[in-house]
């Protein structure tokens, strides 16, 4: 026994396009006459399906859905619906190049799917009626939606999805033929719109794969490689021990009698201050001498003949040791007004200008006498380069002048706190003894500094300072 399969007439309905989306269609559409096909339906339905493989992109699948099943299928409009979670829109509709998301008649299509998908009937394949309840309220809930294709039917793009579908809506109610085919279109038009928005896997070849694999562990590797740590620092050649010429009291310098930076030897004097006042302390003090020791010689000569002056006597002779004292004293303070050198060496200060005129305290330092001989590098270390300060620790010296003949030193000793330095900055005060043999180089040459550390591995060297950022950001 053979079953005849039925035999699916297709219908072509062409409708006139829409100018604006801002109000529903015509209530009484014209009528056309159908062309007949000379394909099958299952020809036409193969061919969409092939149209929409092909479509390049998204936009042109969106058009191929909402146009293209008219040529199988006598419906009205067909509308592309999208949902995002409770957000559902009309993404494209038939005959519109562009839509309109303001209009009232989208706006009423978009009102009545939402009702459905709260009570999930658009989870599945569902027919929809766009007429007015029987209680007199429409779909909508507001005015009566007077629309001339009042039947539809809701086409998921996938079985249970909530992804969206297609709207096909006509005048007379569908077919259960017609329905099978929707649903079939709308579930293709679906995989082809997720495949259009996968990106394509670059696929590596085998021997990319292994190149790559090895090249990672080659750099993997090196990054294990133990090096030592290195800070860069600015340094200083400065005097080993100078000798201090501080000013010995309050005062006013009135000249430097030598040159800066020129050799002295011992004895010569370095330093001339104004002594208008001690000269004139020193006057006075001799002359209270002179009368205390007048006064001293008549107590004595008087004390033979009067006994009473002998009480005298004593009082005298502490008034002349007063008065001696005092004038030891502005002798001593007039003295000071000159400094000279206590030993040979080089004269280190900025510039005789600078100090002509100038007040100085007690104390404050004037010229370092230094030894050319003994000279010592002073580095100014940066807060990174903390724990590579120890004593005995590799320098490297790169000076300005010669900078490709580096020099040799080793740390002899570190400030354990850090210092404001001239240009604003904290770093630790560090101080390196140069290796011999060497030509010394000048006081007051610069160079830079290369402290070397403990070993750590070699990626821990090229991002220790991100590192070290990321520490002090998180506290970990």
């Amino acid at each position: 026994m053979t079953h005849t399969a039925p035999k699916i007439t297709a219908q072509v309905t062409h409708f006139p396009k829409a100018a604006s989306t801002d109000a529903p269609p015509p209530k009484h559409p014209p009528k056309e006459t159908p062309k007949k096909s000379k394909l099958t339906p299952l020809q036409i339905l193969l061919a969409l399906e092939n149209e929409a493989l092909a479509a390049p992109d998204r936009l042109a699948l969106k058009h191929q859905a909402v146009n293209h099943p008219r040529r199988l299928l006598d419906v009205g409009h067909i509308f592309w619906v999208e949902r995002r979670g409770k957000t559902i829109k009309i993404a494209a509709m038939s005959s519109q190049s562009e839509i309109n998301k303001g209009s009232p008649f989208i706006q009423d299509i978009c009102h009545i799917l939402k009702r459905r998908a709260k009570s999930g009937a658009l989870n599945s394949a569902q027919a929809l009626s766009f007429t007015e309840t029987s209680g007199g309220k429409a779909e909508n809930d507001s005015a009566a939606f007077d629309y001339v294709f009042p039947n539809g039917f809701f086409a998921p793009f996938a079985p249970h999805s909530h992804t969206g579908g297609l709207l096909f809506t006509r005048a007379a109610p569908f077919e259960p033929a017609q329905t099978t085919i929707m649903t079939r279109l709308a579930q293709s038009y679906g995989a082809i719109w997720s495949a259009l928005s996968a990106k394509p896997r670059d696929t590596l070849s085998r021997r990319r794969k292994l190149w790559i694999t090895g090249g990672s562990l080659i750099i993997l590797l090196c990054g294990l490689i133990p090096v030592p740590v290195v800070t860069l620092a600015p340094a200083e050649i400065v005097a080993d021990n100078p000798f201090i010429i501080a000013a010995p009291m309050d005062g006013v310098v009135e000249n430097i009698l030598v040159a800066p930076n020129s050799r002295v030897e011992a004895g010569i004097r370095l330093v001339k201050m104004a002594d208008t006042e001690f000269k004139s302390d020193l006057d006075v003090a001799a002359r209270e001498e002179t009368v205390a020791q007048a006064r001293l010689r008549k107590a004595s000569l008087t004390s033979f003949i009067d006994t009473a002056a002998k009480r005298e006597l004593a009082i005298a002779r502490a008034e002349t040791d007063l008065a001696q004292a005092r004038t030891h004293y502005a002798k001593t303070r007039f003295e000071q007004t000159e400094l000279t050198a206590p030993k040979a060496g080089l004269a280190i200060y900025s510039h005789a200008q600078d100090w002509t005129g100038r007040p100085v305290s007690t104390g404050e330092t004037i010229i370092e006498i230094a030894d050319p001989e003994q000279i010592i590098l002073k580095i100014d270390s940066p807060l990174l380069a903390g724990e590579a300060l120890q004593d005995g620790a590799r320098v490297r010296v790169f000076m300005d002048a010669d900078p490709l003949k580096p020099l040799e030193a080793k740390i002899e000793r570190a400030s354990y706190y850090a210092a404001p330095t001239p240009n604003g900055q904290m770093a630790y005060e560090t101080y390196a003894r140069l290796s011999s043999p060497y030509a010394l180089p000048r006081i007051g040459a610069r160079g830079v500094a290369k402290i070397y550390g403990d070993t750590a591995p070699l990626i821990f060297w090229l991002f220790r300072r991100p590192i070290a950022a990321v520490r002090q950001f998180i506290g970990f």
